[in-house]
């Protein structure tokens, strides 16, 4: 209950078909990722939601948990859309990140999810091709991704990777938390699946095979049916 009690609430919210709940200050600065540029944008579209319900934000009792969400849906989009990085690169950013919420989705609201929170991945960058790191430094540059200065170690070696946490402003896109608690280690397959392979049914076997022991009946997939990712990242 202490690491996956926002998960389980979470969890209840979607099965009572409730919206999640990004409301409250500390919550809306966290989604901000320390940008009072953020912030702002936040917040205005939190009190245009406001005015627009017939409230009289800062003279009534507080906002409504309904305008707090809508505006932080709406200052996710804005970010997003306003994220237009140029070229074949920033086409596969985008994909990416979009791949990436939805991945980090469907873990949180499995049966028995790996992670608490997931909103970050570790990835040994240096075996990554060059299209991966060109994708991933892309997403750092424009603020999709926000690099953890610290890394991540390894669970099976010594080796500290590198990790990177999907930018809070997206979260309200795909339901996820603002604070960051676990980081799924990513291998340099996955990572091509996610951020560089032009046919979505790549993606759609990893999606697949992460899922399948974290949702009933909870099986694993003999080695001899396993996806060969592996021999299709795209290096020459």
């Amino acid at each position: 209950m202490d690491y996956f009690k926002g998960d389980l609430f979470s969890q209840l919210l979607r099965q009572c078909d409730r919206r999640q709940r990004y409301v409250g200050l500390d919550a809306l600065v966290a989604m901000s990722a320390g940008l009072p540029r953020n912030l702002l944008v936040v917040l205005k579209h939190v009190y245009n939601w406001a005015e627009f319900r017939g409230e009289v934000p800062f003279r009534d009792e507080g906002l409504s948990l309904e305008a707090q969400h809508r505006g932080a849906v709406d200052a996710s989009r804005w970010f997003l859309e306003n994220s237009r990085i140029p070229g074949d690169i920033g086409r596969r950013a985008l994909v990416g990140v979009d791949r990436l919420g939805e991945l980090f989705r469907e873990i949180r609201f499995s049966d028995k999810p790996s992670e608490c929170s997931v909103v970050a991945f570790s990835v040994n960058f240096g075996l990554l091709n060059k299209e991966s790191q060109e994708a991933i430094d892309a997403c750092v540059k424009w603020s999709l991704l926000i690099r953890i200065p610290l890394g991540q170690k390894d669970k099976n070696s010594m080796r500290v990777d590198f990790k990177y946490q999907l930018s809070p402003m997206l979260a309200p896109l795909w339901e996820l938390p603002v604070f960051r608690r676990g980081a799924l280690a990513l291998r340099p397959d996955e990572i091509w699946s996610i951020f560089c392979a032009d046919d979505p049914s790549s993606f759609e076997k990893l999606l697949k095979s992460r899922l399948r022991l974290m949702n009933a009946p909870f099986r694993s997939v003999p080695i001899a049916l396993r996806p060969q990712e592996e021999l299709t990242l795209g290096d020459d």
